[in-house]
This record gives structure tokens, C-alpha cells and sequence, in this order.
């Protein structure tokens, strides 16, 4: 099965697709939001974490809505971003950024994870977790698409 189906799909599929994603975002932060007044929580930090968050969704969702709507009225601004989205240097800028992105957050995990050894297990374990679940990702997402590219 290839995965590429995103890249050939209309792109007002994309965009209605998008549009579906960011009112998802933004409904998810509604709950979340609605769980954090409800719900009694071990700490405020908690607390205020889960409405920090809940509410970071729901302004994310709403700016992307209102970007995919643009784009869907707006025609011309439509076709402009369709023909960013396909430019082949705009393709290997944003897959480079990603994996410059990756490779940097890695390195930051290595540099911490001793550091934080000398403050808390927990931390220490948390940041193992993160590391390496990050790592099995990325061989089983390189071993799928070597396999189907």
C-alpha cells in the first residue's frame, strides 16, 4: 500500500481534510478544558497544566480553521499555496527542517539524560522513554518507507 495518497488527492480534499483536523484540535481543547474544571487534580500545577494545554488546542485549532477557510473562499490564495505546497524546493527545505529538528531534540535528550540522573530517577527514566521511543519510530517509519519507496 503506498502512503503517498495525500500527495496526489485534490488539494481542496487537503484542505477540507485540515479544516476536519483543526475543529478535532479544537474540540479535544473544549474537553480537555471542561475535564480540567471538573475533575480534582493531585496539584494546581497539574491543573493549570491541563488547562494551559487544553487551551493552547483550541486557539491552534481555531487559527488553522480560519486559515483553511481563507483558503477555501479565496481561490487565488488557494491556487498560490497549492503550487507552494508542490514546489519540489519547498518539499526539501521542509524535510530537511524536520529532520535538523529531530536530529537537534535527540541530542538534547542525550545531553540530558545524565544531567538529570543527578536530580531525579523519575526524570531520568522519563527522558529514556521519550529517547528511545522516538528511536523505534523513526527505524520502523525508515524500514516502511524503504520498503514501499
Amino acid at each position: 500500500m503506498k502512503f503517498d495518497f495525500f500527495l496526489h488527492m485534490p488539494f481542496s480534499t487537503k484542505i477540507k481534510l485540515r479544516l476536519a483536523a483543526s475543529l478535532l484540535s479544537a474540540l479535544i481543547g473544549i474537553a480537555g478544558l471542561i475535564v480540567s474544571q471538573h475533575v480534582a487534580f493531585a496539584s494546581e500545577h497539574v491543573k493549570g497544566f491541563y488547562e494551559g494545554f487544553s487551551t493552547g488546542l483550541i486557539g491552534a485549532g481555531i487559527a488553522v480553521s480560519i486559515l483553511q477557510i481563507r483558503f477555501l473562499i479565496d481561490k487565488k490564495a488557494q491556487k498560490k499555496r497549492e503550487i507552494e505546497e508542490g514546489d519540489e524546493r519547498n518539499r526539501f527545505i521542509y524535510k530537511q527542517t524536520v529532520f535538523y529538528a529531530w536530529m537537534i531534540g535527540m541530542f538534547g535528550l542525550c545531553i540530558a539524560m545524565p544531567i538529570s540522573a543527578w536530580y531525579s530517577e523519575v526524570i531520568l527514566m522519563t527522558l529514556y522513554t521519550v529517547f528511545f521511543a522516538q528511536l523505534a519510530l523513526y527505524l520502523i517509519l525508515y524500514a516502511v518507507l524503504k520498503r514501499i519507496r
